[in-house]
């Protein structure tokens, strides 16, 4: 073994164990290890002499952007103008010489994982706190514009996002939460508890006219009575699991006549369109009869061919 162990090596081993042992005991010899030196005597040669010789160089601080650049970068969430003077995270103020946009170049992002749908509704920011770590914050667009201080969330998870997006302003991943009440399993009873209620729905005004002009041609063409048409059976069907529409059908028969009556002037104008482009000669025949609250009518009706 000792032509494995340097001369120096054994003489400085025996030396200090010489000095730290007593007399008769065999010397300790320590292997020598090339690699091991090399980095030992660059780790020596690096080491400043003296206090003196010491010199400490600030580590940068992270810059931070408040708009994105124009160099192909981006973010993962959505960018909106944001006062960067009024963010805060658990009731405490950020500084906005250390927050900013979250960035990164395209590249970067190509072909990772899906990215969540709550970024659809905030945007991605980047903090630093006292210690200089980075911490990632969602900020909700909403809450922000409406100054808001619970508008700053910190992004570790998911799920707390999802909850505030859930409960605050009624949006999922898949899209509006429509606020409905309780839909009853049984048509009569929903039509029951719904009917006739004043409350906001979210169908559109047009939407409205499009079914209120359908319900008018389905009770005119099939000759269906005004009270069938507004029971609350007849509503309950068109509108099962679409309890939103009921604001748009008529609870009361007499809705259903000044429906027909308001659609009156714009079938006319239809109707002499039709009789002008007719390609045949017309027969003319009449309908008479009487409806069960003892009024008379009398109806003209043309066969042609269009």
């Amino acid at each position: 073994m000792d032509k494995f162990i340097r001369t120096s090596q054994r003489q400085s081993a025996s030396q200090a164990s010489g000095s730290g042992s007593s007399k008769g005991k065999e010397p300790l010899f320590i292997p020598y290890h090339s690699a091991a030196s090399k980095t030992l005597a660059r780790a020596l040669a690096a080491t400043p002499s003296s206090d003196e010789d010491v010199t400490l160089i600030p580590s940068p601080s992270p810059s931070f952007i408040h708009e994105l650049p124009a160099d192909g970068s981006t973010t993962t969430g959505i960018v909106f103008e944001i006062d960067w003077g009024n963010i805060w995270l658990n009731d405490k103020r950020l500084p906005s010489v250390r927050l900013g946009y979250k960035v990164r170049h395209k590249s970067q992002i190509r072909g990772g994982k899906p990215v969540s749908w709550v970024w659809k509704y905030g945007a991605e920011l980047e903090y630093s706190n006292e210690s200089g770590e980075l911490i990632k914050i969602w900020l909700c667009k909403v809450c922000h514009l409406q100054k808001l201080r619970t508008a700053a969330r910190k992004c570790n998870a998911y799920h707390h996002i999802e909850k505030h997006l859930k409960s605050a302003h009624r949006v999922s991943w898949e899209g509006l939460i429509p606020d409905l009440p309780r839909i009853p399993s049984d048509p009569f009873e929903l039509a029951a508890a719904v009917a006739g209620a004043q409350r906001a729905f979210s169908h559109k005004p047009y939407e409205e006219e499009d079914l209120q002009g359908a319900m008018v041609d389905w009770v005119i063409s099939k000759d269906i009575s005004f009270l069938c048409a507004a029971s609350s059976a007849t509503r309950a069907l068109i509108t099962w699991n679409r309890a939103e529409l009921l604001g748009a059908l008529p609870g009361n028969y007499n809705t259903i006549g000044t429906y027909i009556v308001k659609s009156l002037e714009s079938r006319k104008t239809e109707i002499r369109v039709l009789l002008e482009t007719a390609r045949s000669k017309m027969a003319i025949s009449a309908d008479v009869w009487s409806s069960p609250n003892h009024l008379s009518f009398v109806a003209v009706v043309a066969h042609f061919v269009g």
